[in-house]
This record gives structure tokens, C-alpha cells and sequence, in this order.
């Protein structure tokens, strides 16, 4: 029998968590004359993780190169409190009940750092339902392509669910169905056929 699997995203899929990581570029430098002007416009192009944010933030601010990497420290560790405590989205543990119990194989694949994903899942206590938790420094796409190579899976029979356009590229790459979280219009830059405001009842779009 084919195994059926769920790849899911995590910040703003899982978890109602996209404000946090944004706030928390500015908390870390808010003490920083003009910082938050220069996070503006760094974070309003295609900018990279939380270290090329920091690093080029320590640029325009004439810092150093270790006042970019201590910062980028200081952010991961707000993040991953804050995260652990926020709020997930509708449906999502009963989802992850249901579906484990219906045979999917269950994975994460996220840009937050790996390490730091991995203990997010655990303090929440969902670690039991994922065979894999992959995150950054890899690009989702690497991530989709390693879950594959070791589960020995067949695309036809995977979906990925995310709420960004770097979630649904990735699955388009790969020839993976992909359902949307969030509104089709919120944040994706193209239509998507299947699309839910939250994870209540989400076994529907499978």
C-alpha cells in the first residue's frame, strides 16, 4: 500500500505565529537610532533568514559583523519563547490527532533554523505525530527532496500545506499537490485551487 503523507509548514499554519518573528526584528533593535527605518526596508525586499536581516541591518548601521550575529541570537531566542506560547491555528492539534490516526506520515518543513524548530515542537508537545522536523539552513524545496529520498516517497501521494508562496513553490517544483492556508488573496502572489482560512476539517481538501 502507498503511503500517504502531509508536509506541513509551520509558522502561520501550525501556529499563528508570522506577527511574532516580524515584531521581533524591531524588539531586539529597538534601542538603535534609525534601526527600525533600515528593518523596514530591508524586510520589504527578498531578504534572505534572520541572519542575512542582521547582517545587513549591522551594514547600514556601521556595526560589526558580531553585533549582526549577537542580535540574530537575540532574536532566535525571543522567537522561540514567544512561539512556544502562541496560539495555534484553529483545527490544528485535532487535525494532527485525526490525521495520524487515518495512516498519514506526518513532516515539517519550515525556514525557521532546525535546531530551533525541533524544540518548539517538542515544548508543545507534538513531536510523537512528525517523522521528520526539517527547517533552515536547507531551502524547503532541499527539505521536500530529503523527505522523499529517505521515506521512499511517491509525489502523487504527498501534500504540502503551507501559507506562503515559498511553501507552494516548493511543491509546484516537485510536482506536489499543495493546499493553502490563509485566504487565497492574503498571501500568495498567484490563485490557489485548494485553500482553507484555518485546519478545521482540512481531511476534506486531501
Amino acid at each position: 500500500m502507498t503511503q500517504k503523507s502531509i508536509i506541513f509548514d509551520f509558522d502561520g499554519t501550525l501556529v499563528d505565529s508570522n506577527h511574532i518573528k516580524n515584531d521581533a526584528f524591531y524588539e531586539v533593535v529597538s534601542e538603535y537610532k534609525d534601526a527600525c527605518l533600515h528593518l523596514q526596508r530591508i524586510l520589504s525586499k527578498p531578504h534572505g533568514d534572520r541572519y542575512d536581516v542582521f547582517r545587513g541591518l549591522a551594514v547600514a548601521l556601521n556595526q560589526t559583523e558580531q553585533w549582526g550575529m549577537e542580535k540574530a541570537y537575540r532574536y532566535t531566542q525571543r522567537c522561540e519563547r514567544l512561539v512556544c506560547e502562541a496560539p495555534e491555528i484553529p483545527g490544528a492539534s485535532d487535525s494532527l490527532v485525526r490525521l495520524s490516526k487515518s495512516g498519514y506520515s506526518m513532516h515539517i518543513n519550515s525556514a525557521t533554523p532546525e535546531h530551533t524548530l525541533v524544540k518548539i515542537i517538542a515544548k508543545r508537545g507534538w513531536t510523537h505525530y512528525f517523522a521528520t522536523v526539517l527547517g533552515a539552513p536547507s531551502s524547503k524545496e532541499d527539505n521536500l527532496r530529503r523527505v522523499i529520498s529517505k521515506f521512499d516517497l511517491n509525489p502523487d501521494y504527498i501534500v504540502m500545506v503551507g501559507d506562503g508562496d515559498n511553501d507552494r513553490q516548493a511543491a509546484a517544483t516537485l510536482n506536489i499537490d499543495f493546499i493553502g492556508i490563509a485566504t487565497p488573496r492574503e498571501n500568495f502572489t498567484k490563485p490557489i485551487e485548494k485553500w482553507s482560512v484555518d485546519l478545521k476539517g482540512i481531511e476534506h481538501l486531501l
